[in-house]
């Protein structure tokens, strides 16, 4: 046996909490998981801060972004379903297609 190695150290729940509760949240991109990420953190009143390297959200399905990282294209569509994709608290418009 490893005389070096150290017993696992428990802490009381509560303990945990106090320890692990984040004074600030990074986002790091306000693509799709950004967004939805900030939005968990909001309604859990958890301060953060979203960066995104362009000037606008959206991330790689931002269409024309200045920042040269998206790939998306006009004639682009989404292989994952309207229901999936849009936000509950933002739907997308009945307008749009099944697979936008």
């Amino acid at each position: 046996m490893n005389q070096n190695r150290q017993e696992p150290f428990y802490l009381e729940r509560e303990t945990v909490m106090q320890a692990t509760t984040p004074n600030r949240m990074c986002i790091i991109g306000a693509g799709s998981s950004g967004i939805a990420a900030c939005k968990v953190l909001k309604e859990h009143a958890i301060p953060f801060d979203c960066f995104e390297a362009s000037d606008r959200v959206g991330g790689n399905w931002a269409y024309d972004n200045p920042n040269r990282m998206s790939s998306a294209y006009k004639s682009l569509f989404i292989n994952t379903s309207k229901p999936r994709m849009q936000y509950s608290d933002y739907p997308m418009p009945e307008s749009y297609p099944v697979f936008p």
